[in-house]
């Protein structure tokens, strides 16, 4: 909703997302807002990003210094609940604060960098970045409004599988053997031991675009 312009429906989720975020000290993964409680199962909190993502994104499209503040009770829930010697720990149950002995690799990738650039931007002044959905930022070159890369022409981009090409007629074509390509025909078989019970059960050669068959002996090939 702020990538769209539409910061007053943007501010709207993200106060609804913090007022859940106040209930219980941290942001469980489901609370079904129409009846007003928590998922009686999906009662975890993993250290998910998406939240402070939002403040951070909010905060850079308005300036509003509220922003600051929920950032705040973000690190300051985190140290509270979630820190454990040597990182932070996933949390099992925002009830009971039960920890789990995990750190998902997203909370320093992502969580972590959006709290730190909300707090500091200074990174990103007067700079021109777009941030993926696993947080890494991307240049953005004026220069590329004018003449895409080289990289990015439709030539060089498509793959088999948007070209409808069977990869090992394009290997032969290949000047590099060793080349590897995505296959636009495979199919796997059913089973993962590609054991069958019959023809239905194999599916399409990765390599030739060939259909596999069920042996005499029950496996594909």
């Amino acid at each position: 909703q702020v990538l769209l312009g539409d910061i007053p429906a943007a501010n709207s989720s993200h106060r609804g997302f913090f007022d859940v975020w106040q209930m219980f000290g941290v942001l469980p993964e489901r609370y079904l807002l129409d009846f007003g409680m928590l998922h009686p199962t999906e009662k975890y909190y993993p250290l998910r990003p998406e939240f402070a993502e939002s403040t951070f994104y909010l905060y850079q499209a308005t300036r509003d210094p509220w922003y600051l503040e929920v950032g705040k009770s973000i690190v300051n829930s985190l140290n509270l609940y979630a820190r454990v010697n040597g990182g932070f720990a996933s949390i099992r149950d925002v009830v009971t604060m039960e920890l789990e002995d995990h750190q998902h690799s997203f909370f320093l990738s992502e969580t972590c960098k959006y709290l730190y650039l909300l707090f500091d931007d200074s990174a990103l002044a007067d700079r021109n970045y777009v941030f993926t959905t696993e947080g890494h930022p991307l240049p953005i070159l004026g220069s590329w409004h004018e003449a895409p890369p080289a990289a990015s022409s439709p030539q060089k981009r498509g793959s088999p599988m948007s070209l409808g090409i069977c990869p090992s007629a394009a290997a032969m074509q290949s000047s590099d053997h060793r080349q590897r390509f995505e296959s636009v025909c495979h199919v796997p078989d059913a089973r993962p031991d590609h054991r069958c019970a019959g023809d239905e059960d194999c599916g399409v050669d990765a390599a030739t675009c060939r259909r596999r068959y069920c042996s005499v002996a029950g496996y594909c090939g």
